[in-house]
């Protein structure tokens, strides 16, 4: 068994590259844990204004939905009742006219 020994030269050039190794590793990482950390908090502002302006239209769309419903509800309502009273009125002159005629 025979044991290489490094030129000094060589060591040298080993060391440093793997100090800038460690360091291009050091810098990359901080680097793409601040860009995660960004994308995160960028991420939950769009999600949170997102489902607030999803909140507010849902709310204003229920509201709109019921004030057209009891609007709507209500002209049924008249319709309904004018259209009972219409029908009364004609069924009662009706039923007169056919009293006069027999009696």
């Amino acid at each position: 068994m025979s044991i290489t020994l490094l030129k000094p030269e060589s060591y040298v050039n080993y060391t440093s590259k793997t100090k800038e190794s460690c360091v291009n590793y050091t810098s990359k990482t901080k680097e793409s844990y601040v860009n995660y950390t960004s994308k995160t908090k960028e991420s939950y502002v769009n999600y949170t204004s997102k489902t607030k302006e999803s909140y507010v239209n849902y709310t204003s769309k229920t509201k709109e939905s019921y004030v057209n419903y009891t609007s709507k509800t209500k002209e049924s309502y008249v319709n309904y009742t004018s259209k009972t009273k219409e029908s009364y009125v004609n069924y009662t002159s009706k039923t007169r006219e056919l009293c006069q005629l027999h009696f």
